[in-house]
């Protein structure tokens, strides 16, 4: 009984841990070379056997195992059988907007009314939400946080959310581009026929 209750706690503590959000990782003190892998550069290029090398967190180089980079100041890192992505963009999400979807108060992606072209994304979302890191270790870098409910929902915005550091000190990073939402859904007919009746 008391190996079995030792068992479940160890199991139990384990999967804890590896539950947690992923931090970022320090600040690059010296160039990392990715080497050996099926690079896909974001415009349909494809390039096998490639290598990308970045410095600071900036991308320097990217091509075949042909290009020239200071290899001795350079941390190699063999990524051979390996599919290389650029981040993704994720349009139209709530990330930064809901919290828990089950808690009232942290959910703020809706409005009441049907046009609401005034409400900002941008001023609600909420850089700190938990679920920026997960969406980050899990490829997405760039979100447009979108509203919704009604016919003009309001105005979206393109955010990188928050880059949390070890030292606990949060950057928090926001691209300022706003666009109208609109939610046509299957009533689209219905819409165009309600917004006839306020214009006319």
């Amino acid at each position: 009984m008391k190996n079995t209750l030792l068992l479940f706690t160890f199991i139990f503590i384990y999967h804890i841990s590896i539950s947690q959000n992923p931090a970022p990782a320090l600040p690059q003190s010296k160039a990392i070379a990715l080497t050996g892998g099926t690079i896909h550069v974001g415009d349909g290029k494809i390039i096998q056997n490639g290598t990308v090398v970045f410095d600071k967190g900036m991308i320097t180089a990217i091509g075949d195992a042909s290009i020239n980079f200071d290899k001795n100041n350079t941390e190699i890192i063999s990524v051979a059988g390996k599919q290389v992505y650029p981040s993704l963009i994720a349009p139209s999400a709530l990330a930064g907007l809901v919290e828990i979807g089950s808690v009232k108060a942290t959910v703020d992606a809706q409005e009441i009314g049907s046009f609401n072209p005034n409400i900002r994304a941008l001023i609600a979302h909420n850089t700190d939400a938990e679920i920026i890191p997960t969406i980050r270790g899990n490829g997405i870098l760039i979100g447009q946080t979108t509203p919704v409910g009604g016919i003009i929902s309001g105005t979206s915005c393109v955010s990188t959310g928050t880059i949390k550091r070890r030292d606990l000190t949060a950057t928090k990073l926001s691209l300022v581009h706003e666009a109208v939402t609109p939610n046509y859904g299957s009533n689209f007919d219905s819409y165009v026929m309600e917004i006839r009746q306020i214009i006319l």
